[in-house]
């Protein structure tokens, strides 16, 4: 057996480099390949990863940002010639508007005031307020008023006058009388009312309601 040793070492010997040593530097490049390859993959798909995230956000398809519209100029002031005078009478009105009632049209108007037992005494007085309300406020004489009470039958409390003093007073003497609900006779006699003054001849042209 020592002679068989001396023999393998003086074979290795002759041969210059060990296998051993061969082997292990073959193994080592081996292991270090492993080693650096992990990492190398990582780092070669976090940048592709980083890219194509890159480019989805530089994709038309996605919205863009609005664009930021520019800041206001200044305005100048006055220019520095304008004395204070002449800046206060810039801001005065130029235009004087002085309003006025205007004057109503001529008018033949005759109301029918309804004294039925489905009014009531209080709102027939309701009515006769209002209608007083309405004299005063009308451009008497060019406007003339008539007044018809009626209920199952009519009575006329005022031909057409010019004269609001007087249709005011035979208003507020206008009584409450119940009746029956009839309209046909005193909106006729009203029609008539207004006819009959137009073929006299001096109320041409005025307007005319019931």
């Amino acid at each position: 057996p020592i002679q068989d040793i001396g023999c393998s070492l003086s074979r290795r010997l002759s041969t210059g480099v060990p296998q051993e040593w061969a082997v292990l530097c073959i193994l080592s490049w081996i292991l270090l390949a492993f080693l650096l390859l992990p990492p190398l993959a990582w780092y070669l798909y976090m940048r592709i990863r980083g890219q194509r995230l890159e480019d989805r956000k530089l994709s038309p398809i996605m919205p863009m940002e609005e664009p930021v519209s520019p800041l206001p100029q200044p305005v100048d002031p006055l220019p520095p010639l304008l004395s204070a005078c002449e800046a206060a009478a810039q801001t005065e009105p130029q235009v004087f508007v002085e309003l006025m009632r205007g004057t109503q049209r001529p008018l033949d108007l005759v109301c029918c005031v309804d004294s039925s037992i489905s009014v009531g005494a209080a709102d027939f007085a309701k009515s006769a307020a209002f209608l007083r309300q309405i004299v005063q406020h009308l451009d008497m004489p060019s406007v003339q008023v008539g007044v018809i009470r009626f209920h199952h039958d009519f009575k006329i409390i005022s031909t057409l006058t010019g004269d609001s003093n007087a249709l005011v007073q035979r208003l507020e003497a206008m009584d409450f009388d119940p009746g029956e609900t009839k309209m046909a006779a005193p909106l006729g006699h009203a029609g008539k009312m207004l006819l009959s003054d137009a073929k006299a001849g001096f109320r041409s042209g005025r307007g005319k309601a019931v």
